[in-house]
């Protein structure tokens, strides 16, 4: 984040640009901030998992009652900025109390990466609280971390943001976390956007009474996801049975579904599929194909998201309970399918973003342990790696 360098100098009277307006001079009770929706209540609906989290984590006290908390852990401190990651959305939350520039910052000057995505779209919100009536450790702890820099000392002061993960100007980027693993980066960053566009007449950036506050606010936040996955048709997402215990840090992975399709003649829904001429719907419960006919798996990002795109890199058959333990045969290898089973991968059949389609002949292992069994208990094992859209995605078959 930045702050960028700002001198004022003492002139007889109040700054013309002074904002009376600013949070930090009309504070609010923690208890009129119940939950995130108080301050956003346009986008509870967009990502629910979003507000579950903050809620728990910012808006609820020590008695479990739901009001406006940013206390840490060690109940003395106000939290400075924090930030939430999720399937769908950013969430940045920074302290302004502290910084004087912001007196000469009017609230509609906020904005995100796209100067579109501003206060006009409720992606944002700039509030105080009374510092007084947050639940400290001891009465004197508010006194020495609240508005300090201002002259309402007894305030805290923040700004938050909701950011799309694929609209607000958001970027993408492939990169490598500290354990080396290949991940996506979105970034986004809240700044004073109001009169930082250009004029487009002039070619200049227009001015606010003779002023620009252009780069004075630069709050950035990036989230970061796995993007190498491996799933199978028993227990989806692998990564995802953590889900739970990950809490906050659950925008660490996406989310995958891996279900066998299978005809479904008449309908035509936003949840069917056109795959070689024929309707198709996922399969709930248990699912069996004869050996020899063609067996069909979809392959869904459960949110998807405009910047990225899904990659399959390999499909198996699998049997645990060979007579040399693992029995597997892969029909689909570095992004290439198997002739032998006459596979096929269909990536983003109808132009559905974050879906693909599999499909091969039906095939049985020979294997002496297995052939007291009519049917074969096998099942679905595949690779997918995520990838920038507007790159092509690294390894991609070049078979003809």
């Amino acid at each position: 984040m930045k702050i960028a360098p700002l001198v004022i100098v003492a002139v007889s009277g109040l700054d013309p640009a002074f904002n009376k307006q600013r949070p930090i001079h009309h504070p609010v009770q923690a208890d009129a901030l119940p939950g995130l929706e108080s301050l956003f209540p346009n986008h509870v609906r967009r990502d629910p998992a979003l507000f579950n989290m903050i809620n728990r984590k910012l808006f609820t006290d020590a008695q479990g009652k739901r009001r406006f908390n940013p206390i840490g852990d060690d109940k003395q401190r106000a939290i400075v900025d924090d930030f939430i990651c999720t399937q769908n959305s950013m969430f940045l939350i920074h302290k302004t109390s502290d910084y004087d520039a912001f007196n000469t910052i009017d609230y509609t000057d906020f904005a995100l990466n796209d100067a579109n995505c501003n206060v006009d779209s409720a992606n944002l919100a700039w509030f105080s609280v009374d510092a007084a009536n947050l639940n400290w450790s001891a009465d004197s702890d508010w006194t020495d971390n609240s508005g300090s820099a201002t002259s309402d000392a007894s305030t805290i002061e923040y700004v938050a943001a909701i950011i799309p993960l694929d609209s607000c100007g958001t970027t993408a980027e492939l990169g490598t976390n500290d354990a080396g693993e290949d991940v996506v980066i979105f970034k986004n960053k809240i700044r004073n956007g109001a009169y930082s566009t250009i004029d487009s007449i002039n070619g200049d950036n227009p001015t606010h009474n003779g002023i620009t506050t252009d780069a004075v606010v630069d709050f950035q936040v990036q989230c970061s996801y796995m993007a190498s996955y491996e799933m199978n048709s028993e227990h989806q997402t692998e990564v995802a049975m953590l889900r739970d215990e990950l809490d906050t840090d659950a925008g660490d992975i996406f989310e995958f579904e891996l279900d066998f399709l299978t005809p479904a003649p008449g309908k035509i829904n936003p949840m069917t599929l056109q795959v070689d001429g024929v309707t198709m719907e996922k399969v709930l419960g248990d699912h069996a194909v004869q050996v020899g006919e063609t067996a069909y798996a979809a392959i869904t990002l459960k949110t998807p998201n405009d910047l990225i795109q899904m990659q399959v890199d390999g499909c198996r058959m699998k049997n645990p309970n060979g007579a040399a333990g693992m029995l597997s045969y892969d029909f689909i290898t570095a992004n290439c399918p198997d002739p032998f089973t006459s596979a096929k991968l269909i990536n983003e059949p109808q132009s559905k973003n974050g879906v693909a389609v599999v499909s091969y002949t039906m095939f049985e292992f020979v294997d002496s342990n297995l052939e007291a069994f009519s049917v074969q208990n096998n099942y679905l094992e595949c690779d997918v790696k995520i990838c920038l859209r507007d790159q092509p995605c690294p390894g991609t078959c070049a078979a003809p």
